[in-house]
């Protein structure tokens, strides 16, 4: 009976240390929707020339390059900063009232966002939001409407208060955490991978690689009402120590 298979299964990334150690513990990685493992192979050919018509008469394979693609459906704090080449912390935002943050410059029609003076991206949540010019407190509604959770405010094209203004913030934030990712001057991603197979049908086989580099390879889309996101990634397979660059198990029988 011919072996049919209908693949499915997870994916295991073990990173490495700073010292080119593998990392205690292998961390699942996501959703994937695609797994391939290309493989080209440079070689050298040589043709006869003494003859009418060119025969090979020499084929020798010289390099061999196994790589690992994959994609990942699940957006979380593992594959983003992969993707990224960043790292995932958590945000800690304590309900310290902050008092006369400089915001920005009013312009009509447009948005500013609280908080930026304690994290880059601002503040998530917050209350007793107060926007000045000066000591002169704008109306809201009238010359802004609020966006406590997100911590933005937006400047109404018929606010009174002249473009060009510079205006401060009292507010108070919101006490919570949240996951944030940054990307970093760091290099990519290197340690081992780990397929288990659970096929649709035909024989599961297991795949391990005991060493990957891991880059970015295609888009982060956004925004799409069609697809869900997905993040694609390359593997370059490489060797560590006296190992194989590739082992494949079957089951037992």
């Amino acid at each position: 009976m011919p072996n049919i298979v209908l693949g499915a299964g997870k994916l295991f990334f073990q990173p490495e240390d700073a010292n080119g150690n593998l990392t205690d513990g292998e961390i699942y990685l996501a959703e994937t929707p695609g797994i391939t493992i290309p493989i080209t192979t440079q070689r050298v050919e040589v043709f006869s020339s003494d003859t009418a018509t060119e025969e090979r008469i020499v084929d020798i394979p010289r390099r061999i390059e196994r790589n690992f693609r994959f994609s990942t459906r699940d957006i979380n704090g593992d594959s983003l900063p992969l993707f990224l080449i960043g790292a995932s912390a958590t945000v800690t935002q304590t309900a310290t009232p902050v008092v006369g943050e400089a915001i920005g410059k009013l312009k009509k029609g447009t948005y500013l966002q609280l908080g930026t003076s304690l994290n880059p991206a601002g503040i998530r949540g917050c209350s007793s939001v107060a926007i000045k010019n000066g000591a002169t407190p704008l109306v809201l509604n009238t010359d802004y409407t609020l966006d406590a959770d997100l911590g933005r405010i937006y400047i109404l094209p018929g606010t009174s208060v002249a473009e060009g203004t510079a205006l401060t913030a009292d507010f108070t934030p919101t006490a919570n955490t949240r996951e944030q990712v940054s990307t970093a001057g760091t290099a990519a991603k290197t340690g081992a991978l780990r397929y288990i197979a659970d096929n649709t049908a035909g024989a599961n086989r297991d795949v391990y690689i005991p060493k990957v580099t891991l880059t970015p390879d295609g888009e982060w889309a956004l925004k799409s009402r069609e697809n869900p996101q997905e993040l694609g990634f390359d593997a370059r397979i490489g060797l560590r120590a006296s190992l194989a660059a590739m082992y494949v198990d079957g089951r037992p029988v």
